[in-house]
């Protein structure tokens, strides 16, 4: 059984793409060969897993009247001058001010991250250091 789902799975992807290619395809493929009808079964492998046929990418562009069919270039128009009034939100900027306990203005050791991979059990803290000098 798993043979056979790699024989079907090699012949797809070397039939779609190139060796150096394969990782961009795979995702397709892979939805390509779980949404075919088996003829045994009369039913796909995500329709029995998951009780009803999977949405492929073309069919949630496609409009509920099928006899519509949109002029590649009018669609390619469309797509571009709806991409062009796209404008990027700009990122979230936090500006809280940083938490400084008021025991470390008068504290004489403290401890420091232990900046580095440890392991299992292995302190995160190292110290405890003196406090040499504060600053702002």
């Amino acid at each position: 059984m798993v043979e056979s789902f790699h024989c079907q799975l090699k012949a797809a992807l070397t039939t779609h793409c190139t060796p150096e290619r394969w990782t961009e395809v795979l995702p397709l493929v892979l939805l390509g060969i779980r949404t075919a009808v088996k003829d045994n079964l009369k039913c796909s492998a995500a329709e029995m897993v998951f009780g009803v046929p999977l949405k492929l990418p073309g069919e949630f562009l496609s409009s509920s009247n099928d006899s519509f069919r949109p002029n590649p270039l009018n669609y390619v128009e469309h797509l571009r001058s709806h991409t062009k009034n796209l404008q990027a939100l700009p990122t979230h900027s936090v500006s809280n001010p940083i938490f400084i306990p008021t025991y470390l203005k008068t504290c004489s050791h403290t401890f420091l991250p232990h900046d580095a991979v440890r392991k299992p059990l292995q302190p995160i803290y190292d110290g405890s250091f003196n406090v040499l000098q504060r600053g702002e």
